[in-house]
């Protein structure tokens, strides 16, 4: 049964026949209800299928950050279904039924602020040592962004992440490695936050540069 409140459009929740009335982020939707069938079989089925499921691998260790990170990109929907839709399309590479994420286009951040250039990283010992070069060499106000390093360990399936309270104006961060295993099961992107909270840049993978 159907609940409505004022009109078809108002709010309703509940199914009639094969019509589903619901609300999602203050907005009311119908849809209808998919014809049954016991599983996807098709080739086009399968391959969305294994990159739903890379892409929920990917981000789901991330999920309480997301709302900061692409907070930018969930103008009515979730941040978590933004990350998930630009990851679709832009995070995988290869042949069904060889799919990967690929490091250097899926974004865990997603924003206007600019990237540092020439982002490197070095590891020493179980530190790894994270240098950038400012694009210009007059202060501005993008100089008091912060630095957010993201890492998810491949060992233990643990993911990390925090805002390190260092400024991008200052070229460097070295992060002490608390898992000794090595730093070279891991997978580290980087990215910035604007002294203000409000803004995001895009991320960086450094795992490639390992």
């Amino acid at each position: 049964m159907a609940r409505l409140k004022g009109n078809i459009l108002d709010a309703g929740s509940g199914k009639v026949g094969s019509v589903v009335l619901y609300t999602r982020y203050g907005k009311s939707y119908m849809r209808s209800l998919p014809d049954y069938y016991k599983d996807a079989k098709s080739p086009a089925q399968l391959a969305q299928r294994q990159k739903m499921q890379l892409v929920h691998s990917f981000i789901r260790p991330f999920k309480k950050l997301l709302p900061i990170s692409f907070a930018s990109e969930a103008e009515g929907r979730s941040a978590y279904q933004a990350a998930q839709s630009f990851n679709l399309k832009n995070g995988i590479s290869g042949e069904y039924p060889n799919f990967y994420i690929n490091k250097e286009s899926a974004l865990l951040s997603k924003g206007e602020l600019s990237i540092p250039e020439n982002i490197t990283s070095q590891i020493l010992d179980n530190s790894l040592k994270i240098k950038w070069e400012l694009k210009t060499k007059s202060w501005d106000s993008s100089w008091n962004d912060i630095l957010l390093i993201m890492v998810f360990n491949h060992s233990t399936g643990e993911a990390d992440y925090r805002f390190t309270g260092v400024r991008r104006s200052e070229g460097e961060y070295i992060w002490n490695n608390d898992i000794s295993n090595s730093l070279k099961n891991m997978d580290v992107w980087v990215a910035f936050r604007n002294i203000e909270e409000k803004k995001m840049s895009d991320s960086v993978c450094l795992t490639t540069m390992f």
